[in-house]
């Protein structure tokens, strides 16, 4: 948060680039994060539009079956839409043990298969 007394331009202009996005966090092992970098390339797509795109899958996938987190995974953050961001808080109030970031990891695997 930057704390001045004033609004700077230079603030100002972050602000505008942040609204509307969030930042959440998942955990991905070094081969997933290059194959979702790769794939991203491939589809001349940005990491968040391909994200937002396969977390919309997800969402819908009246049979999908979460795979849980590897163990060697590490830390990863993604840029998610603020409307999405909602419509996972919704989604995920109905499922048991499935949180934010196993929501992500899964829309990030149905991207790299």
């Amino acid at each position: 948060m930057l704390s001045v007394k004033e609004p700077t331009q230079e603030g100002q202009k972050i602000i505008q680039k942040m609204e509307g996005r969030v930042f959440r966090v998942t955990y991905l092992t070094d081969s997933e994060i290059q194959k979702f970098k790769l794939k991203s390339v491939t589809t001349n797509s940005t990491n968040r539009d391909l994200l937002d795109k396969c977390l919309n899958e997800v969402m819908n996938d009246n049979n999908i079956q979460f795979k849980r987190i590897k163990v060697d995974a590490k830390k990863r953050s993604f840029e998610i839409n603020q409307t999405r961001l909602k419509e996972m808080k919704i989604f995920l109030i109905g499922q048991e043990s499935i949180t934010q970031d196993i929501l992500i990891y899964n829309a990030v695997l149905r991207a790299i298969s």
